[in-house]
């Protein structure tokens, strides 16, 4: 799935025989977003040997989407469709929820007005 802020890798190390020197990698924090992101740690134990890994990829999206609103512009005296076009350039947009003068939340891309209106129309992503 995506996560839509920073991602915490939490490492953890050991060593049976010599034990680790220090005190281990410490937690890593992946903030790019995009797909595939990772994290990296290296960690020695008190024999000088090193090792490293890579966490698994993450995807984060931190950017909310976006709604374009298409109407007929001035005064309209017949029915008329709003078209609403949502835009996410990295996890997408899941559905386009609307509700006309805080009426019913209604899911959908196009809103036909069938009365006089001079109300609100809230979209929620």
């Amino acid at each position: 799935g995506w996560y839509n802020a920073d991602v915490t890798e939490v490492w953890a190390a050991d060593d049976a025989l010599s034990g680790i020197k220090g005190e281990g990698p410490q937690d890593s924090v992946i903030s790019d977003e995009g797909t595939g992101q990772t994290a990296s740690a290296t960690v020695s134990d008190k024999a000088g040997n090193q090792t490293g890994a890579t966490s698994a990829p993450v995807k984060i999206d931190k950017t909310a989407p976006n709604t374009d609103v298409s109407a007929p512009s001035g005064w309209v005296n017949s029915s008329v469709d709003v078209t609403l076009t949502a835009h996410d350039a990295l996890s997408g947009v899941a559905a386009t929820h609307y509700a006309v003068d805080d009426g019913q939340d209604e899911t959908g891309t196009t809103v036909t007005l069938t009365s006089e209106c001079a109300g609100t129309l809230n979209i929620v992503l």
